[in-house]
C-alpha cells in the first residue's frame, strides 16, 4: 500500500486497529467529529469552526476506509452529507473517491442498545 499512497489519499479504519493497520487514523479523528452521534447540523457547525477538520476534508482526494463493515449506516450517510457540505460540492462525498475494504459478509458492529426502547442511538 506504501507505493500506492499519495499526498492527497487518506487511509482510516472504521476502529482503532484497523487505523493502525492500515496506517491512518479512525475516521471518526479524521472528520473531526467525535463519536458522530450529534445531529447533522451541529456536526457541520464543528467542523466549520475547527480549522484542521475543514482543511483535511478539503484536501482530501480520495478516502480509504478499512473495515467499512464496522461503521454504521447513519455515520456513513453524516459523513457523506458533511463532506458535501464542508467542500460546497453536490457530488457524492464531495467529490471525494471512496475506496471501502473489509469482509462486507462480516457481522455488524457490536452496539449499545437503550434498554428501555431497544433503539440503538446514533
Amino acid at each position: 500500500m506504501q507505493a500506492a499512497r499519495s499526498a492527497h489519499d487518506v487511509y482510516y479504519g472504521a476502529n482503532g486497529l484497523a487505523a493502525i493497520n492500515v496506517g491512518g487514523t479512525t475516521i471518526h479523528s479524521f472528520a473531526g467529529i467525535g463519536f458522530g452521534t450529534d445531529p447533522i447540523g451541529k456536526l457541520i457547525a464543528i467542523v466549520r469552526k475547527n480549522r484542521e477538520a475543514r482543511e483535511r476534508w478539503l484536501r482530501c482526494k480520495t478516502l480509504i476506509i478499512d473495515e467499512i463493515s464496522m461503521l454504521l449506516g447513519g455515520l456513513f450517510d453524516k459523513l457523506e452529507e458533511l463532506a458535501r457540505e464542508i467542500r460546497v460540492n453536490p457530488k457524492p462525498f464531495g467529490g471525494i473517491q471512496l475506496v471501502l475494504c473489509g469482509d462486507f459478509f462480516q457481522l455488524p458492529p457490536v452496539m449499545r442498545r437503550d434498554l428501555s426502547t431497544g433503539i440503538v442511538p446514533l
